[in-house]
């Protein structure tokens, strides 16, 4: 392993540890993510009673968010009965978005080798709106992962045209779309 590849990675394992360390420290720099997380939680008791259930009744809690990120967001909280452990997990779920937007960078400047592929990533790490919705369990973070997903395939398609890329790019559009009906 190379110095430069080395660094990238001391780069990245940073800038881990400052959404970590964001989580301890209950950070909030966008404002209002505490406040939307708070009236989520309140909201999760509608899918104790199953997916059914929760989507006939839905319009009841009056909450501007997807039914499908209501659901998620009951999921992951009784799945870890934890409100610490559940923000790790949802934290290391947005890694995604990084990942993915790598990978497509990757391959769209396949034959270049290029300091930007390595390090426009990062620029997730700095947003206070990534950092604030990756530690408060954000609707527009989880619509986003599928949606760079979505490109990722799309790249790909354009590629190779192969018509199982394009069926993924539609497949984690339409899940973005769900979950953030803006997208």
């Amino acid at each position: 392993m190379s110095t430069f590849e080395k660094r990238i990675i001391l780069f990245y394992f940073f800038a881990y540890l400052s959404l970590l360390a964001g989580l301890f420290l209950n950070e909030d720099f966008a404002f209002g993510y505490i406040r939307d997380y708070e009236l989520h939680k309140k909201a999760t008791d509608i899918f104790d009673n199953g997916l059914i259930f929760g989507l006939l009744n839905y319009e009841e809690k009056k909450i501007p968010h997807s039914p499908i990120y209501l659901y998620y967001f009951t999921l992951i909280q009784n799945l870890f009965d934890s409100e610490f452990f559940t923000k790790i997990v949802n934290i290391h779920i947005c890694l995604l978005i990084p990942f993915f937007v790598y990978k497509s960078l990757k391959i769209k400047n396949k034959h270049k080798s290029n300091l930007y592929i390595y390090l426009l990533p990062l620029i997730f790490f700095i947003s206070p709106y990534f950092r604030s919705g990756a530690i408060w369990i954000d609707d527009n973070l989880l619509a986003l992962i599928f949606l760079s997903i979505s490109i990722y395939y799309f790249i790909l398609f354009k590629k190779k045209e192969s018509l199982i890329y394009l069926f993924y790019n539609t497949l984690f559009l339409a899940i973005a779309a769900y979950i953030r009906p803006i997208y």
